[in-house]
């Protein structure tokens, strides 16, 4: 089972890749979902804009699975104290 932090970013790059949700998981990597430059662009997006957070370039390029990104953005919503991250259920 995953956290709730975790199942935003799975919504999100499923979203992003049309999948059902279900298909995806932390250990998934962005190649086995076929996410191609124009997607991980979209997903960059839909992250920052789901978690109010900005992720730089190459802090982005280095993601290779789906818990590479869940980490990347946990560690920038700490360094912001989380303070602008609503989680819901």
């Amino acid at each position: 089972m995953t956290d709730t932090f975790t199942q935003r970013v799975i919504a999100v790059v499923a979203r992003v890749k049309n999948v059902a949700p279900e298909s995806i998981s932390p250990s998934t990597t962005l190649d086995e979902l076929g996410v191609d430059s124009l997607d991980a662009v979209s997903i960059v997006f839909d992250l920052e804009a789901e978690f109010n957070i900005e992720i730089e370039p190459a802090e982005a390029a280095a993601a290779a699975s789906v818990s590479d990104l869940v980490e990347g953005v946990r560690r920038l919503t700490a360094a912001d104290g989380g303070e602008r991250i609503a989680v819901t259920a």
